[in-house]
């Protein structure tokens, strides 16, 4: 899959050597409902070996291309994670509306 300049590769249950890594890249795709005039959210929870650590809100969303879409990659450092098992939550908000997404990786 491409996005503008890069390339996109889905990985199934990941294990991630840590030191292979600068910083670790998510991609998701939210579609926002066209009659709704809320502006969409991105809420992130992040959990490590079954333990909530924290959330952030992604900064804010830009608008959705001519699909209708907004694609959106969020990063984090490879470096400030402790090695485990990873579980990132992205929720969507527009509106009353929520859609969310899980992603799980284990980082050595």
């Amino acid at each position: 899959m491409l996005m503008a300049d890069k390339v996109i590769l889905p990985m199934v249950n990941p294990v991630l050597k840590k030191s292979d890594y600068d910083a670790l890249s998510f991609y998701l795709t939210i579609y926002p409902d066209k009659k709704n005039s809320e502006k969409p959210s991105m809420l992130m929870v992040f959990s490590k070996d079954g333990q909530v650590l924290g959330q952030a809100p992604a900064p804010q969303l830009g608008e959705p291309d001519a699909q209708g879409r907004i694609q959106y990659v969020a990063n984090a450092p490879a470096s400030a994670l402790p090695t485990g098992n990873w579980e990132i939550r992205f929720v969507a908000q527009q509106g009353k509306e929520t859609a969310d997404a899980i992603v799980t990786f284990t980082l050595n």
